[in-house]
């Protein structure tokens, strides 16, 4: 009897046992696989906020894209033994004041478990250049601080934290797991940072949860959407307000957010409501989407000089920093390397092996005598 007692107590025991462990997992993960189509995706907001209490507008681009980094630094690399694939997350915001442009630039590198990896924080106004930085290997963190004030000083700080959250700044990434795949969860994600300060290792707890299916309109357009909320389980400086997000059912990209912007204000701590609207979204090789077909106009002739210049920059820089000699052999396979777009490359002109790999795409192509791009000067609708 005592045997059947000891054997039925178990039986118990272990399903909590195991629903215990499964809702930790639950609260610590989400899922949301980015796909894996080499494109880079690319929008454009808008957006409203208060600076010193002035109402402002500003413009912001957020661009998502798979790509391969080093393992050790989680820097860009072309060494393939060393790399391994990341999710690489950027915001880069202009909000236009009175006297001046504040810029801010914001990247944050995770793995494919969106678990963050590195994060680095630029942000300019007139009296100078801030810089944050976050790099975390399992528990052990570095914190890097380079705020333009005296008064603040610089940190350079290593310390632990348990590998289970997230970043802030991730939540453009977290919330389209809400669309399909999840209804509600509560997850640990390292509170919102700011150049303009130090960097802090505060952690919050924040429930996501979808809401509803809306049909919005905003100046890109009407979408039906699904609204996702976020909310602090406890009161956070940091996270005053629970945020919203309206993402395109579909595709998975945010058309509409209400979000907690921290800054500061006379050298203080400050959070403002700040709401953005989608200006415009596409999925492309970001090295294509800036020249186009080439036209006989002097902004595109401009634009192809430029384009000249950074490839071939980017050129020397490769090998020169190898104590090796910039020729047109080097070039070209620099070019085959690169996988160079076919807007580059022209059946009109230039090298044959090129031209049978690659069909007319408007005339751009590279020039391996002279060793630089060109354009043909005709019109090419």
């Amino acid at each position: 009897m005592f045997k059947t007692n000891i054997i039925v107590l178990l039986l118990c025991i272990i399903p909590l046992m195991v629903s215990c462990k499964k809702s930790d997992s639950q609260m610590d993960s989400v899922l949301y696989e980015l796909p894996r189509d080499g494109l880079a995706e690319v929008a454009r907001y808008e957006f409203s906020t208060t600076h010193y209490g002035v109402p402002l507008k500003g413009l912001q681009t957020l661009v998502i894209v798979r790509e391969n980094i080093n393992k050790n630094n989680y820097v860009k690399t072309n060494k393939h033994k060393d790399a391994i694939e990341v999710v690489k997350l950027m915001e880069i915001s202009t909000l236009s004041t009175m006297n001046w442009d504040d810029r801010s630039h914001t990247t944050v590198v995770s793995n494919n478990l969106l678990r963050p990896l590195r994060m680095s924080m630029t942000a300019d106004e007139w009296c100078g250049n801030n810089y944050l930085e976050f790099t975390a290997h399992g528990e052990n963190v570095s914190l890097i601080g380079r705020p333009y004030t005296d008064e603040l000083g610089h940190l350079t700080k290593e310390t632990k934290i348990r590998p289970d959250y997230y970043l802030y700044e991730q939540i453009p990434i977290l919330v389209r797991a809400f669309v399909k795949h999840e209804s509600s969860k509560i997850l640990r994600v390292m509170a919102q940072q700011t150049a303009y300060l130090l960097p802090h290792e505060d952690i919050l707890t924040l429930k996501f949860e979808r809401i509803k299916e809306v049909q919005i309109r905003v100046p890109a357009g009407q979408y039906k959407t699904v609204l996702v909320e976020v909310s602090s389980t406890n009161q956070s400086k940091y996270f005053p307000e629970t945020e919203k997000y309206w993402i395109e059912k579909n595709n998975l990209f945010i058309i509409k957010a209400l979000r907690n912007k921290v800054h500061t204000q006379f050298g203080k701590f400050h959070v403002s409501q700040t709401e953005y609207h989608l200006l415009k979204h596409h999925r492309s090789k970001y090295w294509q989407t800036p020249l186009g077909p080439a036209r006989n106009d002097i902004k595109s002739r401009l634009r192809a000089t430029h384009s000249s210049y950074t490839w071939l920059n980017m050129a020397r820089w490769m090998y020169e920093n190898k104590n090796g000699k910039l020729s047109s052999t080097t070039l070209k396979d620099f070019v085959a390397y690169q996988d160079l777009p076919k807007e580059y490359l022209s059946s009109a002109e230039g090298n044959n092996h090129f031209s049978h790999i690659y069909n007319e795409q408007g005339g751009w192509y590279f020039d391996f005598k002279e060793g630089i791009f060109k354009v043909n000067y005709r019109q090419n609708n």
